[in-house]
């Protein structure tokens, strides 16, 4: 059986997609390729490899099946989605481009341009994969072509053994990619306020930026602070981050799921976030994370504030969001889709590393 994974980002973006694709990738007994590329300026990538003709190359693989995981590189903005008919493919809808219009950072044009690319996925594609209810529920009102063709799973990450975590007084971590939606500059405000009134406080900042803006105006707005910006690192490292340092924020304006609140909640650490729908939904409702209501330097800082007043415990990752469910789910999705009884189960092997 072959899979064809259409991905984001192929250097220096080491994002949520990148590791759900590789992820599944290595755990299903097939043969997977990997199309993907950095931006819509750069060639695309197949297996790491530089692809003249992606038609030529797609046409020779001969896939059983299509993956889709981005509006990037789906790719509707070159007519790839037409050199899969006929073949059974499916759309990961990581974000719903009408989340977008919700953020104060909103890039008008790209917007526009995103939003006709996924109204074109959803017609074309056999099955549309959803990674929460609220976004299922509010695509479904929007677009009639989802009727019948809709699947919601969760994400989920192995368990890890921890024998060791001495956390670090008033250190605060931020792990994800530095971005406007994600809430950074809002984080780095509150941060600045709570260091002026205690210098003692520490924020951590893991993860890349490509943003030179952004990225000048988090230098502005933290000088003569302590923190760190760490830039990505490997897994290993990040354990040390999610194991030594206080409480996580994840200050997201809008998300699909997010894989970093599951790896806290993997290493136990306290979780604080935004009171986006989603988040209410998969963490907030069940008692995994607390809440810092609406994106904003001083409901951070309050936020923030209340917890070193009086921390509470980190959560436990619940078997929902464990690894075994989310093969479990995979193959669901791919059986829904190909239409044969038992097929991916049987090709599923489990991978625990």
């Amino acid at each position: 059986m072959k899979i064809l994974i259409s991905a984001q980002s192929a250097t220096k973006m080491y994002g949520g997609i990148k590791r759900f694709v590789e992820r599944y990738a290595a755990s299903v007994n097939a043969d997977t390729y990997i199309l993907m590329r950095k931006n819509m300026s750069k060639p695309y990538l197949l297996d790491g490899q530089v692809v003249e003709n992606v038609k030529k190359a797609i046409k020779g693989i001969k896939p059983d099946v299509v993956h889709i995981q981005s509006i990037l590189d789906a790719a509707s903005f070159e007519g790839l989605i037409d050199t899969y008919k006929g073949i059974p493919t499916v759309y990961f809808c990581h974000s719903l481009i009408e989340d977008f219009y919700d953020s104060p950072y909103l890039n008008k044009e790209m917007t526009e341009k995103q939003q006709g690319a996924q109204k074109e996925l959803f017609e074309k594609v056999d099955k549309v994969v959803f990674f929460n209810q609220y976004n299922e529920h509010k695509a479904l009102n929007q677009y009639e072509c989802l009727e019948g063709k809709t699947f919601v799973m969760n994400h989920g990450i192995q368990k890890v053994p921890i024998t060791k975590i001495e956390r670090e007084p008033k250190t605060i971590l931020y792990v994800g990619r530095l971005a406007w939606e994600k809430g950074t500059k809002e984080l780095a405000e509150a941060y600045r306020q709570l260091y002026e009134k205690d210098p003692e406080y520490k924020l951590l900042l893991v993860g890349s930026c490509i943003d030179r803006f952004l990225l000048d105006k988090l230098k502005e707005v933290l000088e003569g602070t302590s923190y760190q910006w760490i830039d990505w690192v490997e897994q290993e490292e990040l354990r040390k981050y999610y194991t030594t340092s206080s409480v996580l924020v994840i200050p997201s304006f809008f998300e699909s799921f997010n894989l970093v609140a599951l790896e806290g909640l993997s290493y136990g650490i306290p979780i604080l976030m935004s009171d986006i729908p989603v988040f209410k939904e998969k963490f907030i409702s069940l008692g995994l994370a607390k809440s810092i209501g609406a994106v904003s330097k001083d409901n951070i800082t309050e936020a923030l504030e209340s917890f070193f007043a009086a921390p509470f415990s980190g959560r436990i990752l619940p078997e929902s969001y464990g690894y075994d469910s989310f093969l479990r789910a995979m193959a669901g999705v791919n059986k829904s889709v190909l239409g044969k009884e038992n097929l991916i189960l049987r090709l599923i092997k489990r991978v625990y590393k």
